[in-house]
C-alpha cells in the first residue's frame, strides 16, 4: 500500500514526501484552487459498487501506463461471479455468521496462493485481478479481494485504514474479527494495531469501518503516489483529488497533493495544499521538511525559517529540519544563528558533509563583512 512517506523531492535540500517564486492575492489563489477542483469530475463517490470502480480505474490505468500491459478485468469479474455463487450455495448457513471468513481465507491463501508483495510501486500487486494472476499482493491489493467477495455476497467485511497499512474487518454489529492481509488473515487484536502503527487515542486514524467512498479514496491515494513516482504528475493530481473527495481530512493526501502542484509549477496551489495539511496534522512526519524546502526554493527565507522552527517543536533532533533552519538563517544573513543550528545537526568538520560546506560558506561571508 502506498501510504509510506518515500518519495524524494529536491528543492535546495532533499526532503521526504509526507508517506509533501510567486505570491498572489487571496482572490487569485482561491480562483486557482477552484480551477483545479473543476478540471475533472472523475474518481469521486459516484460509484455504487467497488467492482464498477475497479473496472473503470483499470481502463484509465491502461491508458496512463500502456507499457504495464494491464489486463482487462472482465474475465476476473466473471470468475468472481462464479466463485461467489459457489460460496453462496455451499455455505448458505454461514452467510450471516463470521464462519464464512475461514472459507474466504482458504480461497485467497490456499486455493489462489496469494502472498504478500512489499513493492509499493507495483500496480499488479494493487489491482485485484492482477493480484490473482501474479499471486502477489500488497496489503491493499489483497484486502480489495476480500472486499470484492464481500460485496458480491452482501457480507459484512470492511476496510480499515492505518498509517502505511490497510486491513479488513468482519463486523456484523455483534461480532467483529480483524483480518490481517499480510499474515494470511490472522486476527490481530486492536491493541496490536494501536501499538504497531502508533495510533493514539486522538489520532485521525480511528480504525473505523470505511464506507465504499472511503475505500475508493484510499485506492486513489495509492494510485496517485504511484503516478507521482513514475512522473505522471497530472494524473497524480487527478487521483489525489479523487482521494480527497472521499477523505477530505486526510493530511497525508494534502501533503502529497502539494508536491504534485510543485511538479506542475503551481506554487500558489502547492502552498494552499501544504497549509491544509498543516491545519489537519501539524506534526505529520515529513510535512515541515517539504514545506520548508518548498519555500527555500522560492527564496522565501523568512517563511522557510518559521516552518522549520515550528517543525522542530515536534521533531527537535530531526537533521533535515535543523539543516533547513541553518540554511534559512544563512540566507537571511544571520550567520551566528546558522552555525548554532549546524552544530546541532552533527560534525561540521567532516569535509564530505553538507554541514561542512555550508559552514565554509558562512565563514567566507563573515570574513567579507569584516
Amino acid at each position: 500500500m502506498q501510504l509510506k512517506k518515500n518519495i524524494i523531492l529536491s528543492i535546495c535540500i532533499s526532503t521526504v514526501i509526507v508517506l509533501m517564486n510567486c505570491t498572489c492575492s487571496v482572490e487569485k489563489k482561491n480562483t486557482e484552487v477552484h480551477k483545479e477542483k473543476s478540471e475533472t469530475t472523475v474518481h469521486t463517490d459516484s460509484y455504487t459498487t467497488l467492482v464498477a470502480y475497479i473496472s473503470a480505474v483499470t481502463t484509465e490505468l491502461q491508458q496512463i501506463f500502456p507499457e504495464e500491459k494491464i489486463a482487462d478485468p472482465t474475465p476476473f469479474t466473471e470468475k468472481m461471479d462464479n466463485i461467489c455463487a459457489h460460496l453462496k450455495n455451499a455455505g448458505k448457513e454461514q452467510l450471516h455468521s463470521p464462519h464464512l471468513v475461514d472459507s474466504i481465507l482458504s480461497l485467497v491463501y490456499d486455493t489462489w496462493q496469494i502472498t504478500f508483495d512489499p513493492d509499493r510501486e507495483n500496480l499488479s500487486s494493487l489491482l485485484p485481478h492482477t493480484v490473482i494472476t501474479s499471486k502477489r499482493g500488497s496489503c491493499l491489493g489483497v484486502s480489495l479481494l476480500f472486499l470484492l467477495i464481500a460485496e458480491k455476497l452482501h457480507y459484512p467485511l470492511y476496510g480499515i485504514l492505518l498509517p502505511g497499512h490497510f486491513f479488513v474487518r468482519y463486523d456484523d454489529g455483534n461480532v467483529y474479527r480483524n483480518i490481517e492481509p499480510n499474515k494470511k488473515g490472522y486476527n490481530h487484536p486492536l491493541a496490536y494495531y494501536r501499538w504497531r502503527y502508533e495510533v493514539e487515542d486522538n489520532s485521525w486514524y480511528t480504525m473505523k469501518n470505511l464506507s465504499l467512498a472511503e475505500v475508493i479514496a484510499v485506492v486513489n491515494y495509492n494510485l496517485a503516489n504511484i503516478c507521482i513516482k513514475k512522473g505522471k504528475v497530472t494524473q497524480a493530481k487527478q487521483f489525489y483529488r479523487g482521494c480527497l473527495a472521499g477523505l477530505p481530512d486526510f493530511a497525508e493526501a494534502w501533503g502529497n497533493y502539494a508536491l504534485a502542484f510543485i511538479a506542475c509549477r503551481q506554487p500558489d496551489s502547492a502552498r494552499l495544499a501544504f497549509r491544509r495539511a498543516y491545519s489537519l496534522q501539524p506534526d505529520l512526519p515529513g510535512l515541515a521538511q517539504n514545506r520548508g524546502a518548498f519555500e527555500l526554493g522560492l527564496a522565501q527565507y523568512d517563511s522557510a525559517l518559521a516552518i522549520y522552527q515550528n517543525g522542530l517543536r515536534y521533531f527537535s533532533d530531526d537533521s533535515e529540519l535543523l539543516y533547513g533552519a541553518a540554511y534559512s538563517f544563512y540566507s537571511l544573513g544571520c550567520f551566528d544563528s546558522a552555525v548554532v543550528y549546524l552544530r546541532r545537526v552533527g560534525d561540521i568538520t567532516d569535509i564530505a558533509g553538507r554541514e561542512y560546506k555550508l559552514y565554509q560558506l558562512i565563514k567566507e561571508n563573515q570574513l567579507r563583512k569584516k
